[in-house]
């Protein structure tokens, strides 16, 4: 079965990190306590979200032992398809629908305070950053004012409808303030049903309005979210591999990519620029530029975003590339504390900065694409043991590994001289073991 399933802040009701990934969960089921849960309904799913933000909403598939309930699905395997954050989209969808509310009055030749439009167009321009929190307060004072202008049932419920809609944009819990807003919409057109019904139709007309509204109200949440999808899917990566002359060091990091990358579509290019020597640095700025004009002659706005990776780093863990896609642009570091600059061994960039950077190294200051520039989100790098190897390991925001880097892999440590048996040891050995994590 495929549903909808809503979390927040990217991870599951029981902590564990919300991933494109498939979930077990041993049976005996049991609905609402034991099992993983989805419903067939975007809106029926809403009603189930977790409080907090990120809201985030997922598409899956369930499978394995199922139970079904009215409104939702329990089972023993759920798979994630995609995920987005959809907190923004909810805050669009609930205006939809106290617009709806107010035009479904309009439509039926009753009375319509143009206050209660007024707020909602005060909460979009709040939303998209046009108004201030006083213009928006001072709208819904307004609307309030305007419910109390007169007293039949349907004005009362359709200005609510309008105020309970205007409310989720500066909502904490905007999950819940939707939920809100949706029951104050289906009272609203249940009431305006039967204003316009005669006596003894009023209840029936109520009822049939109310299930009519929650079927618009799914069918537009679906598309809204749909549209997510494919914003998602219009997203590119280029991801940039500067190798030199280590080729089993650079297989290994592609085929972390492979492995870990399957949420996001991306295309990894490896230039091989040929053994080490006192100009690397240079060397390695010659790559990424000869790498770049690679792409403006495949189209470069194909890709939304390019991240630039040293060959001896390599992801660790699903959604390691979402999780960087997420952060501020226009560039997301991964970060070394090795180094009192702050020495990058990954860096994502949108589209545009990559195509206007100075590629060519301040040497022997740092190495191209490694500087981290002020106002850059930064991922810190911490020295730790992984796999029986001392190594820069990055976690994301809930303290989850995601991304390694092995330091002086190409061109040798400090420890290390580049060439030496001892050197060759410590390659091999760090690639015997990251390649246990790919296979497991």
């Amino acid at each position: 079965m495929i549903g909808w399933h809503f979390a927040a802040n990217w991870k599951l009701r029981d902590g564990q990190p919300l991933d494109v990934a498939t979930y077990t969960v041993l049976p005996p089921l049991a609905l609402g306590a034991r099992g993983l849960h989805a419903s067939e309904r975007a809106l029926d799913a809403l009603r189930y979200a977790p409080p907090g933000m990120p809201c985030v909403v997922s598409r899956v598939e369930l499978s394995g032992a199922i139970e079904r309930d009215e409104d939702k699905v329990c089972a023993s395997e759920r798979r994630v398809l995609w995920a987005a954050d959809c907190t923004d989209t909810l805050r669009a969808f609930a205006l939809v629908v106290g617009t709806q509310a107010l035009d479904r009055a309009a439509a039926r030749g009753l009375t319509v305070d143009r206050r209660a439009y007024e707020v909602l167009r005060a909460a979009e321009a709040y939303r998209h950053g046009e108004a201030s929190r006083v213009d928006l307060d001072a709208a819904a004072h307004g609307a309030w004012a305007a419910r109390r202008t007169f007293y039949e049932r349907y004005w009362s419920a359709t200005a609510h409808a309008a105020i309970a809609a205007a409310n989720v944009v500066t909502s904490p819990d905007p999950a819940l303030a939707v939920f809100m807003a949706i029951n104050a919409a289906v009272t609203s057109a249940a009431a305006t049903a039967a204003t316009s019904a005669s006596f003894g139709t009023a209840a029936r007309a109520a009822a049939a309005a109310g299930r009519a509204c929650d079927v618009a109200m799914n069918d537009t949440l679906t598309a809204m979210l749909e549209a997510l999808q494919i914003k998602a899917a219009a997203r590119r990566v280029a991801i940039l591999i500067p190798s030199s002359g280590e080729r089993a060091l650079a297989n290994l990091a592609r085929d972390a990519i492979a492995r870990f990358t399957q949420d996001v579509p991306h295309d990894v290019f490896l230039l091989d620029h040929g053994p080490w020597d006192e100009r690397g640095g240079e060397a390695n700025a010659l790559a990424l530029r000869m790498l770049r004009g690679a792409l403006d002659r495949a189209g470069a706005a194909g890709y939304s975003h390019v991240f630039i990776m040293h060959d001896d780093a390599l992801p660790v863990r699903a959604g390691w590339l979402s999780y960087l896609l997420r952060q501020p642009l226009p560039a997301a570091a991964i970060v070394s504390r090795r180094s009192q600059r702050g020495h990058s061994a990954g860096t994502l960039f949108d589209v545009a900065t990559f195509a206007t950077m100075n590629l060519a190294p301040k040497m022997p200051e740092y190495d191209v694409a490694e500087s981290v520039e002020p106002g850059w989100r930064a991922t810190m790098l911490y020295q730790a043991a992984f796999r029986g190897h001392t190594c820069d390991v990055a976690c994301d925001d809930r303290a989850i590994p995601f991304y390694v880097h092995l330091g002086g892999g190409t061109i040798g440590a400090s420890a290390f001289k580049a060439g030496s048996r001892a050197q060759r040891q410590r390659l091999d050995s760090w690639i015997t073991a990251m390649r246990t994590v790919l296979d497991r």
